[in-house]
């Protein structure tokens, strides 16, 4: 995103200093970390982190009214 912005800013004649984006960095690093420890961003590459084969095989969600 950072180098997005930078990108779109030198576009228009202006340049971001080098410790903005140092800040914008640990910033995010430090946002991106709680939300791994809360659980809410998970490692796509981790094993047994998907849907088991029978969840997979749901066609609508399962009734917990029984």
């Amino acid at each position: 995103m950072l180098l997005l912005i930078q990108q779109v800013t030198a576009a228009f004649g202006y340049s971001l200093p080098e410790a903005v984006g140092v800040q914008a960095t640990a910033i995010f690093n430090t946002i991106l970390s709680i939300l791994i420890l809360l659980g809410i961003v998970i490692d796509p590459t981790t094993s047994e982190v998907s849907d088991s084969v029978q969840a997979l095989k749901y066609e609508k969600p399962k009734d917990d009214d029984k």
